[in-house]
């Protein structure tokens, strides 16, 4: 912290929980709102791995 007071930013329409690892070092984040995970690799790359959708299949990537 560099003493500055925090700014208030644009709200988020997303509310991700549930952190995971994996023992490949992947991290694993579920957006509740819009149903999907992501996976965070090592190297910081981001990736949508499921998404669910309403009355349709589920997508794995």
């Amino acid at each position: 912290m560099d003493g500055r007071k925090p700014r208030r930013q644009a709200p988020a329409d997303c509310f991700i929980e549930g952190p995971s690892f994996d023992a490949s070092g992947n991290l694993y984040l579920v957006n509740i709102p819009f149903s999907r995970i992501f996976r965070i690799a090592p190297d910081g790359f981001w990736s949508l791995t499921i998404e669910l959708r309403l009355a349709e299949r589920v997508e794995l990537r």
